[in-house]
């Protein structure tokens, strides 16, 4: 019975590794890029209710520069300033139109990054260039991934956002 309890309780100590490493696993998955290599150390997210919309965003410590690395071998990422969508997307700043207001005017826990690298993927079921966010904003509802990557602290924001 001793040898039981002590098996559990070894397999429940390491269960919050599990957590970690999967969740990686699902941000490596999504921006086709390997970040095991990170920790991650703040996880913020409002998604929730019927429809499970909400905002997500995962920071993942960069210590050793091998996601920066990853970054720079994809391909798919692109040099800072972001994008006027997604700076609106992310911090509520529009340079025009009506853009305010997709995050109830208040940034999200991303902070802004002058050197560093941004992703983006439209997860939209009406999307026709997953890599283009000129049309984010003309839609019902925007369903999307983004990153930020800021190449001065090392340290990579991965934001799902779901409306």
């Amino acid at each position: 019975m001793k040898q039981v309890f002590l098996l559990i309780l070894a397999l429940l100590m390491l269960m919050p590794g599990c957590g970690e490493r999967r969740e990686k696993q699902d941000i490596s998955a999504a921006l086709n890029i390997d970040v095991t290599a990170g920790e991650i150390t703040d996880v913020w997210d409002t998604h929730g209710g019927f429809h499970g919309d909400g905002f997500s965003v995962v920071t993942v410590e960069d210590r050793e520069g091998v996601i920066r690395g990853e970054i720079l071998a994809s391909g798919e990422w692109r040099s800072l300033p972001l994008s006027g969508s997604i700076s609106a997307l992310l911090y509520g700043i529009a340079e025009e139109g009506t853009h305010e207001g997709r995050t109830g005017g208040s940034a999200l826990p991303v902070p802004f990054a002058e050197n560093g690298f941004w992703f983006f993927r439209d997860r939209h079921y009406a999307c026709t260039d997953p890599a283009d966010d000129g049309a984010i904003f003309g839609r019902a509802s925007v369903n999307c991934t983004v990153a930020v990557y800021d190449a001065d602290t090392g340290r990579l924001y991965y934001v799902e956002y779901d409306t």
